[in-house]
């Protein structure tokens, strides 16, 4: 689906984080942001995104310093990516 194109940057981040990725179909995604105890702190609204190159921004000033992750999934297929917050 997307695993070689699912890029997170500038990682590590302090506020604001640029998420690019390349689907094959339009597809309907699911977006978390985890923290390493596997809590849920944010969730973006399953939407619609469409074939090609996606562009999501994530405003992560407000979390604390630390390793967190961001999920993706479909339903099918399921992608993480390690984001580190400096402060």
């Amino acid at each position: 689906m997307f695993e070689n194109s699912l890029q997170a940057y500038p990682n590590p981040t302090s506020g604001q984080l640029t998420l690019d990725f390349y689907l094959h179909a339009d597809k309907k995604m699911q977006i978390e942001l985890k923290d390493v105890y596997g809590r849920v702190l944010r969730q973006e609204p399953k939407i619609f995104y469409s074939f090609g190159k996606n562009k999501i921004d994530f405003d992560v000033k407000n979390l604390p310093g630390g390793i967190y992750f961001l999920e993706m999934f479909d339903g099918e297929h399921q992608f993480t990516k390690k984001i580190v917050i400096q402060k």
